[in-house]
């Protein structure tokens, strides 16, 4: 993908990691998590208890390098999107100051190219199972 894109000199934001930047506190769930009446994510595919016990398989991978490089997890997801291509910009958004500088942390992590080699074929057997947003939602949007 990131070739693609390369050659039609898009920037990009990298799915796999929206649904961190996405939910702060994506590391706090497990396989069972369950949702107040109310909270979006109980709507979403993603997040459904059958599709949650395999994607928090992308949640342990994160904090398991977090823990590495003594960092936040979302810290390593902008992490690794800086260390992809250098047009590559993520516009992580918060409503929380300490979020904010969290995010801005990101910047003093690097990767060696073992690293990444290492983190890129562990993100590439992961699959995310379910929609990003309930088919209503994705519908209204094409």
């Amino acid at each position: 993908m990131l070739a693609t894109v390369s050659r039609v000199d898009l920037n990009l934001y990298l799915g796999k990691w929206y649904e961190i930047a996405r939910y702060p506190n994506w590391f706090e769930q497990d396989e069972n998590t369950r949702f107040a009446p109310g909270d979006i994510r109980g709507m979403e595919p993603r997040f459904s208890p059958d599709n949650l016990k395999h994607n928090v398989e992308l949640v342990s991978l994160v904090k398991q390098w977090a823990a590495g490089k003594q960092a936040a997890p979302g810290q390593i997801g902008l992490a690794w999107l800086l260390a992809q291509k250098p047009w590559i910009v993520p516009i992580p958004g918060t409503t929380q100051m300490s979020h904010m500088i969290q995010n801005v942390g990101a910047s003093s992590i690097t990767f060696t190219a073992d690293e990444l080699k290492e983190l890129n074929a562990s993100l590439a057997n992961i699959q995310i199972q379910g929609k990003r947003l309930p088919d209503g939602i994705l519908a209204s949007r094409a």
